[in-house]
């Protein structure tokens, strides 16, 4: 349901034109999407996941979690090993505070 909002709400052409413009400024940011079409952060965080990976080859993840670590919504088109249940399931597990670093990805 955010995804489709969020499409509806931060219409593609803007969307990639406004990143596109980020981009050539080295600030493509969330809040941006979310501030300049007025969508909630996840709309936006969706997507933006979605519109850097087709339009600039830019594959990202997103992830929240509260305070304890435990997954409420994860996102991904660039691999990322998210833990999981027996059934494959993302949200309701628990990320390690150190999970990121130890995802086996390179970091900034």
């Amino acid at each position: 349901m955010n995804y489709f909002a969020g499409a509806v709400l931060a219409p593609e052409r803007p969307a990639v034109d406004l990143l596109a413009r980020a981009r050539a400024r080295h600030d493509i940011s969330v809040e941006d999407l979310k501030q300049v079409f007025y969508i909630g952060y996840e709309m936006a965080a969706h997507r933006l996941t979605n519109l850097v990976t087709r339009h600039f080859g830019l594959a990202i993840h997103f992830l929240r979690a509260d305070e304890d670590g435990v997954i409420g919504k994860a996102y991904e088109n660039n691999g990322m090993p998210f833990p999981t249940d027996a059934d494959g399931v993302i949200e309701g597990q628990r990320a390690c505070r150190e999970w990121g670093d130890a995802a086996g990805l390179p970091l900034p």
